[in-house]
């Protein structure tokens, strides 16, 4: 209906009406899932921002020529990972850790052209990937978690995206 509509003003009621308070939940979810902030006003801007590029995205997505809209905090949440992946790997010490974090990158590399995608295919795809038995996968990811937890500590998260 917003693509189909004839005039700005008709846009704009259709949007708030029906697409602008998704697009908040939307952004408010992915915030609060990816821990992107823990700041209040750093969250209002965030999500400020992510809800005009939804918007903008939205205004340009043309279904004619196959075009897909994409979210915002996809681009920014590959980014943050893969720069949080790179950071783990650095500080993993022993061989079973940095075999299992070299997994968790292919995997990530590689996510499109997984079949399944759950916490135990997850779990499979990296004992495959890693070569290790899961009791050694287990303490190898516990290890990286804790690794995860430390950076997540240390780091600001805004200053990881613009990274």
């Amino acid at each position: 209906d917003f693509q189909e509509a004839s005039c700005q003003e008709e846009r704009h009621e259709i949007y708030e009406i029906h697409i602008r308070n998704a697009f908040e939940k939307l952004s408010e979810n992915l915030i609060y899932i990816y821990g992107f902030s823990r700041d209040p006003e750093h969250f209002k801007i965030l999500k400020s921002d992510c809800v005009s590029f939804l918007y903008e995205t939205l205004e340009k997505f043309d279904a004619g020529k196959g075009s897909k809209a994409f979210s915002y905090f996809n681009v920014c949440a590959k980014n943050h990972l893969k720069t949080m992946l790179q950071k783990i790997r650095v500080k993993v010490s022993n061989e079973n850790e940095k075999v299992c974090i070299s997994a968790i990158i292919t995997l990530f590399d590689n996510i499109e052209q997984l079949e399944f995608l759950n916490k135990r295919a997850v779990f499979v795809y990296l004992r495959e990937i890693s070569g290790l038995n899961p009791k050694q996968l287990s303490v190898a990811l516990s290890s990286i978690r804790k690794h995860y937890r430390e950076i997540v500590k240390s780091d600001d998260l805004f200053i990881l995206f613009g990274s």
